[in-house]
């Protein structure tokens, strides 16, 4: 539930801990809090969560997330929206279109997948995209599914989730 009922304390200091700063801070009757190791890093939170109460965003209960934070989070993974496309678009496309299908998202999913968590070569990651990843499917060849765990991971989110017809 959306509510406008925010509450951010400040932080606090826990001695003995990993991660000694704690910010909390309460969305409706719901507590929740993070942990950091820096102080600047949970000053940068705690600023991040009281611009957007200035903004006059509302935050989730159940997450403390404030609106944008969420619709982020429920956007689709670049993988996601490609495969979703390819499924969309396969059942009507002739053989040669399903190949340019597949090569074309194979293609450009390299670029749009972030450095983060050590992204796998572009042209074994295309590899894998075009022998496991989409409809095309076929192999099961055990690097490419390492490079397919490992862009599960870091890629970017779509701008939308609506897909083309």
């Amino acid at each position: 539930m959306l509510t406008y009922d925010v509450v951010i304390w400040s932080i606090r200091q826990r001695a003995g801990r990993p991660k000694p700063r704690e910010l909390r801070w309460r969305v409706g009757s719901q507590p929740h809090s993070k942990s950091y190791a820096l102080k600047p890093q949970a000053d940068g939170r705690r600023s991040q969560l009281m611009a957007a109460l200035r903004e006059g965003q509302q935050f989730d209960e159940e997450t403390g997330l404030p609106v944008k934070e969420l619709a982020a989070l429920a956007m689709p993974t670049w993988y996601e929206h490609a495969k979703a496309y390819a499924l969309m678009k396969w059942p009507g496309a002739a053989a040669k279109h399903r190949a340019s299908i597949a090569e074309s998202l194979a293609v450009v999913t390299p670029v749009l997948v972030t450095a983060k968590n050590g992204r796998p070569d572009a042209r074994v990651l295309r590899t894998a995209l075009y022998q496991l990843g989409l409809p095309r499917g076929g192999g099961s060849r055990w690097g490419a599914r390492i490079a397919l765990r490992r862009r599960g991971t870091a890629q970017r989110r779509t701008a939308s989730s609506r897909l083309g017809g």
